[in-house]
């Protein structure tokens, strides 16, 4: 739910090419993901140093729905412990 902190995490070119604002995230959050998510880790790849690939399936945690988002995350690490993110839905 904290949209902002999550907003901030994305990668610059990535907000700019997918959510311009910040309202444009939460409307795709709020229609593709579920309000409750178990996450389970696919695969893990750091091939691609300083950028690790992730892959994840969410699933809704209550049970309501039954359907499944698999996702591939992309993490930069910056300096200081920093990092940017982006995704897509796959």
């Amino acid at each position: 739910g904290d949209y902002e902190l999550a907003y901030s995490l994305l990668d610059e070119q990535f907000k700019l090419n997918q959510f311009k604002t910040i309202e444009k995230f939460k409307e795709y959050i709020n229609s593709e993901m579920f309000k409750h998510n178990k996450v389970s880790f696919i695969a893990y790849s750091n091939e691609l140093s300083p950028i690790y690939v992730y892959k994840v399936k969410l699933k809704d945690i209550t049970s309501e729905n039954s359907e499944e988002h698999n996702y591939k995350i992309l993490i930069k690490l910056l300096e200081n412990n920093k990092f940017v993110m982006s995704f897509s839905q796959e």
